[in-house]
């Protein structure tokens, strides 16, 4: 049986680890490794103690995570293996201001620089980058989309 070859590499976004390398690089810092590592940890378990028990959770200068509760509506037929009806729990994210408005800065600076996105690791599609082009706000040449893909 012959499968198709994929390219996928599965990105986990920045982990607690790498958070406690940066702040062992700070200049300002102070503390061990360990000892970084092991607060980001209790930190973390804190806030997921705090969303399993319904908490809205602020995350100074970030954002706030809210959980939302989800009853579907079963008009009286219940089926266990119908996912869609099962009760669920989901996380509602609202950035903080000033963050939002320095990430949209950046965002419309490097655009004016002619770079679509806010960094390497965050940058726009083809079609975003040829609707950019198109509306007048970047400039550039419009590229198929197709051939990147």
């Amino acid at each position: 049986m012959q499968t198709a070859e994929t390219h996928y590499k599965r990105v986990y976004g920045l982990t607690t680890k790498q958070i406690a390398e940066r702040i062992m690089q700070r200049e300002d810092n102070i503390y061990r490794m360990e000892v970084i590592r092991d607060i980001l940890d209790r930190y973390s378990e804190e806030c997921m103690k705090a969303l399993i028990d319904g908490e809205k959770l602020n995350l100074s200068g970030i954002g706030t995570l809210t959980p939302k509760i989800h009853a579907p509506i079963t008009m009286n037929i219940f089926d266990d293996e119908d996912e869609k009806r099962i009760p669920y729990v989901t996380v509602n994210y609202r950035r903080n201001t000033k963050l939002k408005d320095r990430m949209n800065s950046r965002y419309r600076k490097n655009i004016a620089d002619g770079f679509a996105g806010l960094s390497e690791k965050c940058v726009c599609t083809a079609q975003q980058r040829n609707v950019l082009i198109e509306k007048g706000v970047m400039k550039g040449e419009i590229i198929d989309a197709e051939e990147n893909q």
